[in-house]
């Protein structure tokens, strides 16, 4: 009877564990809440909550305009110019340094 009771308590245990411990952090990405005047530059941020992570790396794409810094951080900044007038800019950010099975792309 008292195994029965160890080895209960040891998987409630663990579930708890596993759950408050979850591996895959949630990501997201943030810009811009208004238009962006022609040839301001527009920033985006990748949001990173909850999991294990260290040491991620990222990898930013825009669909316009051209990533004049922060390429390879958490934060870019994106030039915009008088041909972009008009257009919606996504940016996509990729992580590296999660867990296979997580989730690592946003935009």
């Amino acid at each position: 009877m008292r195994k029965l009771i160890f080895i209960s308590i040891l998987i409630i245990a663990s579930v708890f564990l596993a759950v408050a411990q979850s591996p895959c952090p949630t990501i997201s990405v943030t810009g811009p809440s208004k238009i962006t005047a022609i040839g301001d530059s527009i920033t985006f941020t990748a949001n990173i909550v909850g999991g294990n992570f260290e040491n991620i790396k990222f990898e930013w794409t825009v669909t316009a305009g051209a990533i004049t810094k922060g390429q390879g951080t958490s934060t870019i900044t994106v030039a915009t110019n008088a041909d972009l007038a008009g257009q919606t800019i996504i940016a996509l950010v990729k992580a590296s340094g999660l867990a296979r099975n997580c989730k690592n792309e946003a935009a």
